[in-house]
Order: structure tokens, then sequence, then C-alpha cells
């Protein structure tokens, strides 16, 4: 296949069932967050490659560029679950399908401020008649994440809210995800309050938001993050 550029397209021969990857994106300060996984599957190594969603947008597939653009102002107009299948050109040159599946956060203004979720590679659509028993085994794996993510945004989306706060802070002070997810359970010791309800505290006191949470729970916050800006890792 050839792309609007004149570089040839590779399709994928065959496709990994475990390669996938979580993302989150806090939309008003335009910060985008990617696990390792996601960066495999657009066609990079470690560290190589900076999250935005133009440099998502430069490897989509140019048949697919208009769905996408489409999902993407209706995520920023509608707020809610969302899912989608489409091509991208990974970095290797590369012809790949992928499917993500997520939700976004609205505010009290009906403004997205926070959109998350999973992309996995998935074989890419076809007619063909022996495609069909696949096909149908997609669509119910795609029915069950439906739900599955349907429930959790019921729950007030709390794994993604652990997601997004991890994610602030490798930003906020520059670790990686197993120490930002170590800082969260460390708080959470000595707090005594469970992750998924410090999330929010912890992306208030990064961003300077309000948040309900005990004066005694937020100094914790403060004292962890000073820890990681300042290179130490450790419980005192």
């Amino acid at each position: 296949m050839t792309m609007e550029d004149g570089r040839t397209a590779r399709p994928e021969p065959a496709v990994d069932k475990h390669l996938a990857g979580s993302f989150a994106w806090d939309v008003r300060a335009d910060m985008l967050w990617w696990s390792p996984g996601l960066v495999r599957i657009f066609g990079y190594p470690p560290g190589r490659m900076r999250p935005s969603i133009d440099a998502i947008l430069e490897h989509v597939h140019a048949d697919d560029l208009g769905d996408v653009h489409g999902l993407l102002a209706r995520i920023k107009r509608d707020g809610g679950l969302f899912s989608i299948q489409y091509r991208i050109i990974d970095a290797q040159g590369r012809e790949r399908s992928v499917l993500t599946m997520g939700a976004a956060e609205q505010d009290e203004t009906a403004t997205t401020v926070w959109v998350g979720g999973h992309a996995s590679l998935a074989p890419p659509p076809s007619t063909h008649p022996s495609a069909g028993p696949r096909v149908r085994e997609l669509e119910a794996e795609n029915a069950q994440l439906r739900t599955e993510l349907a429930n959790a945004w019921a729950a007030h989306a709390s794994l993604a809210d652990i997601e997004q706060a991890k994610g602030m802070l490798m930003l906020a002070c520059d670790c990686d995800a197993a120490q930002a997810t170590a800082a969260l359970k460390r708080i959470s010791q000595h707090t005594n309050v469970k992750v998924r309800h410090l999330a929010a505290g912890v992306i208030a006191a990064i961003t300077g938001r309000r948040d309900e949470l005990p004066a005694s729970v937020r100094d914790a916050i403060l004292r962890e993050l000073g820890r990681l800006r300042a290179g130490n890792h450790h419980p005192e």
C-alpha cells in the first residue's frame, strides 16, 4: 500500500494479542501520558517518542484520518465512553490496526478535562468469508470490553483516576511508572486512605486545584511530592 507521501506501508504479518497499552490525557494542561506498551504499538523503542495528539495523527492512515478527527471532536464536545478501530503506519513503516477504547470526563461546565483508556493491536477488518468467526469473536470481545468499561465508569473510573495520578506524578517529578506507583502506595500506607481515593488529591496537589481530603492527607501528599522531586524515593 502506498501512502500519500510516496512511502509504502508494510502490512503487519501477524497480530501480537499481548501488545497493548494505556494512556491518559489531561486536556486542560495538554499533557499526554502513554504506557510503554502503547509506545511499542507505534513502533518506537522505549523513551524515543514524546506522546502528543499531533504525533498520533502523523501516524494515522490517510483513509482513517477523518474518523480519528471526528472522534477527537466528539470526545471534546460530548465526553463519555468511546471506541474506535483505525490503522496506523508505525515508526518502522508497518501498517497496523489499533483498537482503542476509553472514557472522557467533563467538568461542571460540560468541558472535557481528562481522557483515559486502553489500546491494543487488532486484526485488520476483513470481508473474506473465512474471517466471519474471528470477526464475531472480536465483536463479542468488544462488547465485553464495553461492559467492563461502563462498569468502571459507573464506579467513578477509579482505575483511570489512579492512572492519571501516576501520569501526573511522572511528569511533575520526572520519575518512572514504578516510582509513581510506589509513591501512591506509600501515601496510602501512611494515611490509611485507599489509593483510588488519593488519586484526586495527588492531581489537585500538582495542579493547584481544590480537593476535599483532610489536611493531614494533603500534607502527606506534598511530602511525598517533595521526596520524588528531590530524588529520594524511600520512606523516612
